[in-house]
């Protein structure tokens, strides 16, 4: 079938598995690796639940790692000095930089934390949006501070801290890549604190707030760790396991 639809006409040696689904095992295509490559992306396309088992009968991932390996972790902090609290991570090929720009505001119900979303122009716009919907989830359940922890001034004002990410990757698991660098740009940010010396009576004017020149860091309400995994519900041989 696959060889049809690339429009081939020399062999193609097929295995089959006890699910009743098959693919490719080997394959010789007019002895062009090209049209064989595109064989298998085709495969992965058509019936990724075949392209995947070959590799899990093999105890291996597509990318060589072993089955029971995890994509590498990278993360640092304080990349941007002009920021509050930066960060960039990486999480196999998925890449994100994050940079905090706090605000301050009269003390009111508005969101402690307002997320804004970059991404390459490659990234598809519904990746946006999922990343988008994952971050005001967690904000709105207060998964990185509780709104008192960002209040100053006797009570009086409050730190409204604008989030920027910027999508750099998506290759590999971008929302857990998301969660880690947001996590630590808020780990890495500090503030200083805000003093207003006003009667309570008096309508607070935000520039006559007087900001210490020492920052300190705010401990966060919680550590997000978000992980992403796969069921694939076929039937393995017990060469990789159960």
């Amino acid at each position: 079938i696959y060889g049809d639809l690339l429009g081939n006409s020399g062999p193609c040696s097929v295995a089959t598995v006890d699910h009743g689904r098959r693919w490719f095992s080997s394959c010789y295509l007019g002895a062009e690796a090209t049209i064989c490559e595109m064989s298998v992306d085709l495969l992965k396309i058509c019936d990724p639940l075949a392209y995947y088992s070959q590799f899990l009968f093999e105890s291996v991932y597509p990318d060589g790692r072993s089955i029971g390996s995890f994509r590498p972790i990278s993360l640092q902090m304080g990349v941007t000095q002009s920021a509050a609290g930066s960060c960039v991570s990486r999480q196999g090929g998925a890449m994100v930089t994050a940079r905090i720009e706090p605000f301050l505001a009269v003390r009111s119900d508005d969101s402690i934390i307002v997320p804004h979303i970059d991404a390459a122009p490659v990234i598809p716009q519904r990746v946006v949006e999922d990343a988008e919907v994952l971050l005001r989830q967690l904000i709105e359940e207060e998964a990185f501070f509780k709104r008192d922890q960002l209040v100053t001034a006797n009570g009086r004002l409050m730190w409204i801290l604008h989030l920027h990410i910027a999508i750099l990757n998506v290759d590999g698991c971008l929302l857990d890549t998301l969660v880690t660098c947001a996590t630590g740009a808020f780990l890495d940010l500090q503030l200083p604190r805000v003093n207003v010396d006003l009667d309570e009576d008096i309508t607070v004017d935000i520039n006559e707030a007087l900001l210490s020149e020492h920052s300190e860091h705010i401990s966060l309400a919680d550590l997000p760790v978000l992980s992403t995994f796969i069921v694939l519900d076929a039937h393995i041989p017990n060469k990789v396991g159960h």
